[in-house]
């Protein structure tokens, strides 16, 4: 094969793939049917911190649902508060963790979060959490810790576990 054509099949390969990856990441985001006015978070940025959300705290047995606790309501007053910057991070994490072309990269997966039953949901959170790539565990346990201590520390889920809330302190 003569240097010329390796070359041309090269790029022709390339472009292919670079082809199939935009197609990947154009795939669309299963919106949440009930998204509420929000102050930082998109439609799409929502629907994923949401259905990340339903996983993490699923409630039942007792427990509220986040949707009770308005958990992700909650999350984007808190990102309103901060800073630009902050409320940029935020975005990107929800975003890389629903871009089918970055589910494929990480653990092979080519279908955005969005769009997983909930036991495929629950494997993607797992693999994310176990990933040997940093970048990965820190989007999970980012979103993760926000959730879970959004959740956790509403006074309705306190007597679900047997804790009688915090210590009077004071008068």
């Amino acid at each position: 094969m003569k240097r010329r054509r390796f070359l041309q099949l090269g790029l022709g390969g390339t472009a292919l793939l670079a082809v199939g990856a935009i197609g990947l990441g154009l795939q669309p985001t299963r919106l949440h049917a009930d998204t509420p006015k929000l102050k930082v978070f998109s439609p799409k940025e929502y629907a994923i911190l949401y259905a990340m959300a339903q996983r993490i705290c699923p409630g039942g047995d007792g427990l509220p649902s986040i949707d009770d606790l308005q958990v992700c309501e909650k999350l984007d007053t808190l990102f309103s508060r901060m800073s630009p910057r902050d409320q940029k991070d935020i975005k990107l994490a929800l975003n890389v963790f629903e871009n089918a072309v970055a589910g494929l990269v990480l653990e092979g997966r080519v279908t955005p979060f969005t769009q997983l039953d909930p036991k495929a949901q629950d494997d993607v959170l797992e693999r994310w959490r176990d990933s040997s790539l940093s970048t990965a565990r820190v989007i999970f346990r980012s979103v993760r810790d926000l959730v879970a201590g959004t959740y956790w520390g509403d006074p309705r889920c306190f007597a679900a576990v047997g804790y009688p809330g915090p210590p009077a302190l004071g008068g």
